[in-house]
């Protein structure tokens, strides 16, 4: 059954991206240039800002960083409701659903999500019929012992997905409404307040013809970081 297959995946999925993910490559920046690097320490001899864990993809753009924070507390839900609208309106609606205004990811970002959700929709449609049944289709929470959706979709399709998106809240240290242990959150970003960084970062955007403005950016920008 899909729940035994579940069940035998997900430890060898969550240990591949989420079990030592402090410890391997990074995405990192310096003004407006986002890459990898093999390491936190790499990242800083080369003096760039770490964003997240794990290497840098279609999602670590800065319009989609931002939106991991923004929609931190809405995402799960909204994204549910455009695969639902995909099954009437197929994929290209699910893309389209992905990057209009309730969302709001770029066209590459949001390809990685319509996959992830097709394949969702096709290795966990009885835990999704199941959970309707049981009044369960709400619950985010992600473990081994307690088989959701949201546990099948990473054991059957994040070994696609992460690599596709490289940035997520997990790997951004940012809390949401799927409920995970805090041992499962990156431990090591540079940022320690998202709403000041992005905030930060526009001010600094808008300010670049007026060089005292920016240098004044800048620097609140640089406050809000931690090495």
């Amino acid at each position: 059954s899909q729940m035994v297959i579940v069940r035998e995946r997900y430890h060898g999925v969550h240990q591949q991206f989420y079990e030592k993910m402090d410890e391997g490559p990074v995405c990192a920046f310096r003004a407006d240039h986002i890459q990898t690097f093999p390491s936190r320490d790499a990242a800083h001899q080369a003096e760039y800002i770490m964003l997240h864990c794990g290497a840098c993809g279609h999602c670590s753009s800065w319009q989609d960083l931002e939106l991991q924070y923004t929609t931190r507390h809405s995402l799960a839900k909204d994204s549910a409701w455009c695969a639902k609208k995909s099954v009437v309106f197929g994929s290209d609606g699910l893309l389209d659903c992905l990057m209009d205004d309730t969302i709001g990811f770029t066209e590459p970002c949001a390809k990685c999500w319509r996959d992830d959700i097709i394949c969702a929709r096709q290795n966990c449609m009885f835990i999704f019929l199941q959970s309707l049944l049981i009044n369960t289709m709400g619950k985010f929470t992600v473990s081994q012992d307690t088989i959701t959706a949201a546990t099948c979709e990473e054991a059957m399709c994040e070994e696609d997905f992460v690599p596709c998106s490289g940035a997520n809240r997990r790997r951004m240290n940012i809390p949401s409404d799927i409920a995970r242990p805090a041992s499962q959150f990156c431990q090591i970003v540079d940022v320690p307040d998202w709403k000041s960084f992005f905030l930060n970062k526009r001010m600094s955007s808008s300010s670049e013809d007026r060089p005292e403005e920016s240098a004044t950016a800048a620097q609140g920008s640089s406050l809000s970081l931690q090495r």
